[in-house]
């Protein structure tokens, strides 16, 4: 079963560049900036990290943005945000 959307709003990434959004658990990440989806540069899965489950790459200018996740198989979920390497 899908859970509710849930989102998360950041004031800025700081500076513009390549940031990777991880998750704790297997679900669709979403980030919008200026009322637009960002295309993913990138992704990788493991089943076998306890902690990290699902990470996405996306190229974020330093204005406001949006991160969303969708279709978490629980309630509560690990966000994490990084500059991508």
């Amino acid at each position: 079963m899908f859970k509710l959307a849930h989102r998360l709003a950041l004031a800025a990434a700081g500076a513009s560049g390549l940031y990777k959004v991880s998750l704790s658990e297997g679900a669709w990440i979403d980030v919008v900036q200026d009322g637009k989806r960002l295309k993913p540069t990138a992704f990788t899965g493991a089943t076998d990290c306890p902690n990290i489950r699902k990470s996405v790459k996306f190229e974020i200018g330093a204005a406001p943005f949006v991160v969303q996740v969708s279709g978490a198989p629980s309630d509560h979920i690990g966000v994490v945000l990084t500059p991508a390497q």
